[in-house]
């Protein structure tokens, strides 16, 4: 299935349940089966809610085919690009650990530093859950990698490749793209201590 595909298969599927909730409480309303002004209101209000959803999916789906291409290659000091990365993860994933030594330096990359931290932690964030942080990170070479405490399939199974379309939503696929335009790209697979490590590989200068 092409991206393009993906991209039309999940826009159909994450606008029909706000869809049905919306035409739901408009058909009660306009056949009216609900009781009182309140029940109205609140019905009303429930559609709006449902349509607002839909309009936020195809926004995403139109940044997803709007996605600006990337200009020239450019350096990025590594301690600000970590900074962007902590500022995302204090409302999309706090308590995030980030490497503690070898800051100095520079990444290179083709898209905005911002937006790949923010794609770094939304990345981060569909791995993880609340029970399972990422609890360890460092920089080998052009590699910035996290581990991720937590089962990982058994000896002589092989972690599954990461695919961003896994994830409900356009926001892993926008982040995943955002990293892969940088330069970049993302790799998932067991550590020597039966960890996830989830490796983002971008241009060390």
């Amino acid at each position: 299935m092409s991206d393009l595909e993906r991209v039309l298969s999940r826009l159909l599927h994450d606008l029909r349940s706000p869809m049905g909730v919306a035409s739901g409480y408009l058909r009660l309303v306009r056949d009216g089966q609900l009781g009182s002004s309140e029940d109205v209101t609140r019905a009303i209000g429930k559609a709006q809610d449902a349509l607002r959803a839909m309009a936020g999916v195809c926004g995403d789906a139109t940044a997803w085919l709007d996605f600006d291409p990337a200009s020239a290659p450019h350096a990025v000091a590594l301690e600000r690009f970590l900074g962007r990365i902590a500022t995302h993860a204090a409302t999309k994933l706090p308590g995030l650990a980030l490497p503690n030594a070898d800051r100095d330096g520079t990444l290179t990359l083709t898209f905005g530093d911002d937006r790949v931290a923010e794609a770094v932690v939304d990345m981060l964030a569909a791995v993880s859950t609340p029970s399972r942080l990422p609890c360890a990170a460092g920089i080998d070479g052009d590699t910035l990698w996290f581990a991720v405490e937590g089962p990982v399939p058994t000896e002589g199974q092989a972690v599954p490749a990461f695919d961003p379309w896994r994830s409900p939503g356009f926001a892993v696929p926008l982040a995943h793209r955002a990293i892969v335009q940088a330069g970049g790209r993302c790799e998932v697979a067991a550590d020597a201590g039966q960890r996830l490590r989830v490796a983002f590989r971008l241009g060390r200068a």
